[in-house]
C-alpha cells in the first residue's frame, strides 16, 4: 500500500499498473486485493507443468528484455553483465538457482528457441502467451504462466463476489477475454446496465 501512494510522485512512471488502481482504491477508502499468485506459486506450478528452475529463469530474462532496454539502457556492449546481474537478483529475491550465467543463458536460448540469441530480435512477441502451431518454447511458458494468472484471479473474484454485494475488477481486456466462459459459468449471461 505504501509503495502504491509513494508512486504519485512520479505520476506511476517507475510503478507497475496494478498499483495505480490500489493507489487509487486507498484513496477512495474502498476495500482492495491482489489476484495475482504469488511468485513462489507461479513457480511451483510451473515446475509441475514439466519446466525447469533453469527455463523459468532464463525465461524471465528473454521477458525482461524490454525493461532492461529502458532501466539499463540495454545495448550488444553491456549485454552480458546485465543478464549476470539480473540471474543474480532472480537467485536473491526469487529463490532462482545461483549458478546460472549468460553464457548459460544463450547455450539455453539457442536450445530452446533453435536459433541464437539476438538483442535486436526480441520484442513483445518474443515472450507473447501466444499458442498454436507457430507457438515457441518461450510461448509455451507464457502461455502457462497465463493460466495459472486465470485460474488464481477468478478464484479472487469468486471469493469477493461470495463476500460482498458488489465487486469492481480492473484488469486488462486480455483476461476477460480469457476469463469469459468461466465468468459466464459462475455468474451467467452478463448485462450491461450502465455505458461509461
Amino acid at each position: 500500500a505504501k509503495k502504491a501512494l509513494s508512486c504519485e510522485a512520479d505520476s506511476f512512471l517507475s510503478c507497475g499498473e496494478n498499483l495505480y488502481g490500489i493507489a487509487l482504491a486507498i484513496k477512495n477508502g474502498l476495500l482492495w486485493t491482489s489476484a495475482e499468485p504469488a511468485e513462489k506459486l507461479v513457480r511451483e506450478s510451473l515446475l509441475k507443468r514439466g519446466f525447469s528452475l533453469s527455463d523459468i529463469s532464463f525465461f524471465y530474462v528473454a521477458r525482461q528484455m524490454r525493461q532492461l532496454r529502458v532501466e539499463k539502457n540495454l545495448s550488444q556492449e553491456n549485454l552480458a553483465p546485465v543478464i549476470n546481474e539480473t540471474l543474480s537478483d532472480f537467485a536473491e529475491h526469487l529463490s532462482m538457482p545461483k549458478n546460472l550465467n549468460v553464457e548459460m543463458f544463450f547455450d539455453w536460448f539457442q536450445k530452446k528457441m533453435h536459433k541464437p540469441f539476438v538483442l535486436s530480435e526480441i520484442d513483445s512477441e518474443t515472450t507473447a502467451p501466444t499458442i498454436g502451431p507457430n507457438m515457441t518454447f518461450l510461448n509455451q511458458i507464457s502461455a502457462e504462466i497465463g493460466k495459472i494468472r486465470d485460474e488464481s484471479i477468478t478464484r479472487v473474484i469468486a471469493q469477493a463476489l461470495n463476500d460482498y454485494a458488489r465487486v469492481l475488477v480492473v484488469y486488462g481486456g486480455s483476461h476477460f477475454m480469457t476469463q469469459r466462459e468461466v465468468l459466464i459459468d459462475m455468474l451467467g449471461q452478463p448485462e450491461i446496465i450502465k455505458h461509461y
